[in-house]
């Protein structure tokens, strides 16, 4: 009942603004018995507003109610308000905005459950389910049972990555070059075990097309598709680069993103990257120097004729962000990620992708 009750208090205030402020409002005034939410708003603060603009209370109070009705008009999240300028939309323009918690339901409803579900979560299930794509050895890494397993690895392939098993966003992520550790081979195998259940990796080997970005890290492209029927619709493509001395290239770990058209290969935006409070475009990359927006990705054809292949392996799965790497020898898959987010394609484009939700229909 109770969930009902609040599902047509949000629902009201979608359609009505005048009603998502009053309950803004009262929000605002419940503040103070609503400690674990208030920690959340203030950590979000810290992060997107300026430190000067932190001091000023009328502004921070204005600014609070502002997040408030924006949570309860169009389902947009704290993180969401600022990293979609919502400060400088219009009405209309933020109704084009898919917000996470509109899009996880329309997510869940397009994928596999139980056991292919799993498979996407674990990595090295996935692995295995598509070995054949990513051409590189790898093993799961458990407990002390596979100590001697991992030492074997480590010595046949000394450059090599360590992934938690089942985290996502680049979280718990290591590179180990053997040849210039600073930790010995039992020294890495402990921190493994701190991590928990982990894969271990052959590190990919980029070709200099793609290398010349950002040549620490491995730059990748995340191409999403959407299984209609028999048919793959390609929904959006992200070329994301590391920067700084990243070895990986999560946005999370200060990489930065930006739009590839998925029919060309031709990236057409700045590279966008999360500096301080604000979000950065880059014309070109800022440790490189090369050119981001007008470039073209390498070997593309091939990208889009190995995503038509893998979206169709799995087809109870029907919504897949697939991230690939290119090597010498062609586009190797990096991982299948079962609920892309429209999150970033939304921050690189400016603008909302609401009439993309049609897609999902039927």
């Amino acid at each position: 009942m109770r969930k009902a009750v609040k599902q047509w208090i949000h629902n009201e205030a979608r359609r009505n603004r005048a009603a998502a402020v009053a309950l803004a409002e009262a929000k605002y005034l419940a503040m103070p018995l609503q400690k674990k939410n208030t920690n959340k708003l203030d950590a979000v603060l810290r992060q997107y507003v300026p430190a000067e603009k932190q001091a000023d209370k009328a502004f921070i109070k204005r600014l609070k109610k502002e997040l408030f009705t924006c949570d309860y008009a169009y389902g947009c999240s704290y993180y969401e308000y600022f990293v979609f300028d919502f400060a400088h939309r219009t009405e209309q323009e933020r109704r084009q905005y898919v917000t996470e918690a509109e899009f996880l339901p329309i997510c869940n409803r397009v994928a596999a459950k139980g056991h292919t579900e799993r498979l996407f979560r674990d990595k090295y299930q996935a692995y295995r389910k598509f070995q054949s794509y990513y051409k590189r050895a790898c093993i799961k890494v458990t407990g002390e049972a596979d100590r001697t397993k991992f030492e074997k690895f480590a010595a046949a392939h000394p450059r090599f990555i360590v992934k938690a098993l089942d985290k996502s966003r680049g979280r718990d992520n290591y590179v180990y070059d053997l040849a210039d550790a600073s930790e010995t081979v039992e020294e890495i195998f402990s921190r493994m075990m701190g991590i928990g259940a982990c894969i271990v990796e052959e590190l990919i080997e980029q070709a200099e097309e793609m290398k010349r970005f950002h040549p620490s890290s491995v730059n990748t492209i995340r191409y999403v598709t959407l299984l209609r029927g028999d048919a793959v619709e390609p929904m959006f493509a992200l070329i994301r680069m590391g920067c700084g001395e990243a070895h990986i290239d999560n946005v999370s770990a200060g990489g930065l993103f930006a739009v590839v058209d998925v029919e060309t290969g031709v990236i057409t935006t700045p590279g966008i990257r999360r500096v301080g409070s604000r979000l950065t475009e880059y014309p070109s990359h800022p440790d490189s120097g090369v050119p981001i927006q007008g470039a073209v990705v390498p070997r593309w054809q091939e990208v889009r004729a190995l995503a038509q292949k893998l979206a169709k392996i799995v087809p109870e799965q029907r919504y897949v962000g697939w991230d690939f790497a290119l090597t010498e020898d062609g586009w190797v898959v990096v991982e299948g990620n079962h609920k892309p987010s429209l999150t970033s394609i939304q921050i690189a484009l400016g603008h909302g992708v609401r009439p993309w939700l049609a897609l999902f229909e039927g």
